[in-house]
This record gives structure tokens, sequence and C-alpha cells, in this order.
């Protein structure tokens, strides 16, 4: 039986040291393709996906000014005009911090598909999120294996993403999943469900403005769901105020009050571990790339270089 085609779109900004293994993740659970839209990269994150793209992992879309709403906004709008992505069957939305994890089957994508109502035509899965397992400085290695402490239950800092067919009959897509606007005469009858298979009103993708949260009673971890890595270590994270927004073009995101609540470590969460193997293997192979071994070493010495810059790190002497 051939398996439905489910596309990934992502836009990032200066994820040098972090991007092989979010790909590689994402490639293992079986998404295919995988579009990333790039904008203002000095660490050499866009030669990284120029590299991945000529491997035939990844389609980069470079993201230059100017912009519409948003930097984000205009990336997808740009993405939706690629034959890949209207061909795909499926189509998620995620960010660089963000990995899907899948609970049920062999734990890939089309399990989690296969696992839903056939009439099933939008799956929302709510975001984990993940604590700074108490490490304050950056090293190299991997997000999965580093940051394993994460909240204990859903609460209104729960994001979700949504993975989704005919996208074609959406106005728009957005940063948390598709969006039509009130009175449009998109997709209207739409069968949602979260990834436990509970039923989600119709209205969530055509309202004025989209949602980023579901209803308490709605939130579950069960079947899938996204590990949010928005906070890492302390000292990258305190880069992010000077990096800018990607989903709007003017104010400060990533604050104090930001990292606390997204900052939970109450309970270790293991699960992504079920797909390391293959998340391991997959990484390997960009590795053992000479040109893109080579970038991720420059992309980390580059964060190195901003982390004593900016005074999260104490500078070098002489």
């Amino acid at each position: 039986m051939t398996l439905p085609s489910v596309c990934l779109l992502a836009t990032v900004k200066n994820e040098g040291p972090w991007l092989l293994e979010w790909v590689a993740h994402h490639r293992a659970i079986g998404f295919d393709p995988i579009i990333v839209a790039s904008n203002d990269c000095d660490d050499g994150t866009d030669l990284m996906l120029e590299r991945l793209q000529e491997m035939g992992e990844v389609i980069h879309v470079p993201n230059p000014p100017p912009y519409e709403s948003s930097v984000q906004e205009t990336a997808y709008a740009r993405a939706r005009a690629l034959p890949a992505l209207q061909a795909a069957d499926w189509v998620m939305v995620l960010d660089a911090d963000e990995f899907l994890n899948v609970h049920v089957g062999n734990r890939s994508v089309h399990s989690l598909i296969s696992s839903l109502s056939d009439k099933t035509e939008a799956v929302v899965v709510t975001w984990r999120n993940f604590g700074d397992a108490e490490r304050v400085l950056w090293e190299d290695g991997e997000v999965c294996a580093q940051f394993t402490r994460a909240q204990d239950q859903p609460n209104r800092h729960s994001g979700f993403k949504v993975l989704f067919r005919d996208q074609h009959l959406y106005d728009r897509l957005w940063v948390h999943g598709p969006w039509s606007d009130e009175g449009s005469d998109g997709k209207q009858d739409a069968v949602i469900r979260t990834a436990a298979g509970k039923w989600i009103r119709r209205s969530l993708f055509r309202t004025a403005r989209p949602k980023s949260t579901l209803h308490a009673n709605k939130q579950s971890w069960v079947g899938a769901q996204i590990n949010h890595y928005a906070v890492k270590t302390r000292d990258v994270f305190g880069l992010k105020r000077y990096r800018g927004r990607g989903g709007k073009l003017q104010g400060i995101r990533h604050n104090g009050n930001f990292f606390n609540n997204m900052n939970s470590n109450k309970t270790e969460d293991l699960s992504i571990q079920e797909t390391e193997e293959a998340r391991r293997e997959k990484l390997a192979s960009y590795r053992a790339d000479e040109m893109l071994d080579a970038l991720h070493q420059s992309a980390c010495k580059e964060l190195v270089r901003k982390l004593r810059h900016h005074g999260f790190w104490p500078k070098q002497s002489g």
C-alpha cells in the first residue's frame, strides 16, 4: 500500500547548531518532503539547507524581504507555490524547536494518521514544554538527549500544532496550522480531532483571529505530542531577544515571563527516545558529510562568539 505523502514546513533563522538533529528526526519518522525557509542567517544555516537540498533531504526556500504581516507568513505563502507542497496529501507546520513525538504504532507520522478515522481531516497535537534541565551553559549535543524534563500536565501555555489535509481549501497557512478568514468559503466542514481522537469544533480554523491553545478538556498528550524546546539553556534563550521575531515584525517575545512560563522541569519524559535509533542513524549520515559537518562546527563557533559578545559567556582573555 502506498503511504500518503506528508509535508513538513518550517521557517528558520540561525538554527545551525540544532538543524541537523531536527531534520534527522522528522525524516526518520516519515516526513517527506521537508520544506524549510530561511531568512537573515549569519551562522551558515542557509548553507546547511543548501547542502541538505543537494542531498535530497530538504527543499530550501530563501525568504528575503519584503515581508507582509510577518516573516513566517511570507515564507508560508511563498512555499505554497511549490509543486512539492501542492502535491502533498498532508501538511504540518512546525518551528525548529518543535519535534513531533508520536506515541502510537511504529511512532511514525503515518501511524498517527492511521490511528484516526478515515474521515479525519485535521489532527491537533498539543505542546509539551520542556525546560532547561537546570543546564545554564550551552554545549554541543542532541536536544532530545540533553533536555528530558518537562511539564507534568498541559496548561494554558501548552499551545498546539496541526497535521492537516486538503490544504488548498484554506485561505492561508499559519504558524499553528491552517486558517481561513471568518465568513470565508474555505474549509467549513472539516472533521477535526485531537491526537487522542477527541472531536474539535469546526470553527477552530475559521476565526477573525486564529487560536493557539485548546480548551483544557481537549488538551492531551495521548496519541502524540509536540516536544517543545523553547528554552534550552539560559544563555541560548537570552540570545533570542537579539534575533527578532518570526511571527511578528515588531516586539520582544523572549523575556523573563516567557522563560518562566516555558521552563518546566517537573517530570522526566523519555518517550521521544523510542525513535532514537532511526534519528541517530540519519543524523550520523549527515555528520559523515564533510561539508555538513564543517558547517555544523562553524555554526557552533558562531554561537559561542555571540554568547561571549553579549555577555552570556566570559570573554576570552588575550
